[in-house]
């Protein structure tokens, strides 16, 4: 089986997490601290509050397709191609992965801006917007669609931009999190 190391989800996460923020930084729409960055993540004197775990792609004859990539090597100092250069890669598509993240119930709600930051990355994860791994400029690391589950909620993101909101709770989740 492949696995998605705990590691790369929290450093990706935590890159977003400061990109919005430093994106918002002054403005009036929402302040976001360092202090519950740090909490929630850790930084060199603690490990944070949120756990993360290892997300396993199972792999299955059945469910799962393995296929063949092909493209060029590019030279990084002419921008052209390196003839007689194919590379061929073996990816993964179709396949489900689990990205599971707990945190504790009083970091969600000493600032709601934190509850809008998972809500944010997760979309844009499920929708593709966030990459993980290496390869992203060559249309690896995105997800298609994917389904978020907060408590007794489940919101699915398709890759077109919709989102779609179980047990008629939409207007609930927009005013908490949106």
């Amino acid at each position: 089986n492949y696995l998605i190391p705990s590691s790369t989800i929290k450093g990706n996460m935590r890159s977003f997490f400061l990109k919005v923020k430093n994106t918002l930084e002054n403005s009036e729409i929402t302040e976001i601290k360092d202090e519950l960055l740090n909490k929630v993540f850790g930084n060199k004197n603690n490990q944070g509050e949120a756990v993360f775990y290892d997300s396993e792609i199972s792999v299955k004859d059945n469910e799962n397709k393995k296929f063949k990539y092909n493209r060029i090597k590019i030279d990084r100092f002419t921008g052209g191609v390196i003839n007689e250069n194919l590379l061929t890669e073996e990816r993964l598509g179709n396949t489900k992965i689990t990205v599971k993240v707990r945190i504790k119930k009083e970091i969600l709600n000493t600032d709601r801006n934190i509850k809008k930051l998972f809500l944010l990355y997760f979309r844009d994860l499920g929708m593709g917007k966030i990459t993980i791994g290496s390869n992203a400029s060559v249309g690896a690391g995105r997800f298609k669609n994917g389904t978020l589950k907060l408590g007794e909620w489940e919101l699915s993101f398709s890759s077109e931009g919709t989102i779609d909101v179980e047990n008629g709770v939409k207007k609930e989740i927009t005013e908490l999190f949106v």
